[in-house]
């Protein structure tokens, strides 16, 4: 047969075809170990690990074993379950703190200046930042001068103050009684912040001495995150 056409032998390829495939698998292989596979779908390989830069869609289930960060917003539109006595945070574990303060005295003198009496103070707790405080203050005098008097009172939160009220001291042995109150919403506060509550209280012409006159400072904070 003319050329050497159909002859066995020029079935078989040559003798370095077979190194060159097994050079262009090596080199594949090389190729394929280098790429980033997953690179398209924001996805890449870190020591111990992988970073997902997109997003990700699980579509079905998921187990954590190991620690759980999530530096953004979080949405979830299914039910979550808790097991009792999981949740460690502060915020919801102790969400509000309630503190309740009073402070008396007795048997002081009233002047025509005013002056601080039953002072009372709240610590803001260590990671609070709000609170509504109420502040109600109670006195009562006693006039024992020739001449009648008027009783002032009002109660303060800080430098704040609710409304001033006066009542009507007779002559020789005029009582009189007040009650006053203050509250007020504080934002912004920091931690070991000192809250005051206290009564101002005066006559209005002359000093008031007496062993019956008192008052009373009773105050309620509610501190919330």
């Amino acid at each position: 047969m003319a050329g050497g056409q159909g002859l066995p032998g020029s079935q078989f390829p040559g003798e370095d075809d077979l190194p060159r495939r097994v050079k262009d698998l090596e080199r594949q292989l090389r190729e394929l170990a280098a790429a980033n596979q997953l690179g398209t779908a924001g996805i890449r390989a870190v020591d111990g690990g992988i970073v997902v830069e997109g997003s990700m869609q699980v579509d079905g289930s998921e187990t954590v074993n190991g620690p759980l960060l999530i530096n953004g917003p979080a949405t979830i539109t299914g039910t979550l379950s808790l097991p009792a006595g999981i949740i460690g945070n502060d915020a919801l574990a102790a969400p509000l703190e309630p503190q309740v303060l009073n402070s008396d005295a007795d048997g002081f003198t009233l002047t025509p200046a005013e002056q601080d009496f039953c002072v009372t103070t709240f610590t803001v707790p260590a990671g609070y930042k709000k609170a509504v405080i109420i502040a109600t203050g109670t006195v009562n005098g006693y006039n024992t001068n020739a001449a009648a008097d008027y009783l002032w009172a009002r109660a303060y939160i800080n430098t704040t103050y609710g409304r001033r009220m006066f009542a009507l001291m007779n002559a020789t042995s005029g009582p009189a009684s007040l009650t006053v109150n203050k509250q007020t919403l504080l934002t912004d506060l920091v931690d070991g912040q000192i809250i005051t509550c206290k009564l101002r209280l005066s006559s209005q012409v002359a000093d008031v001495t007496s062993a019956s006159n008192g008052a009373s400072m009773n105050a309620y904070a509610l501190f919330t995150r």
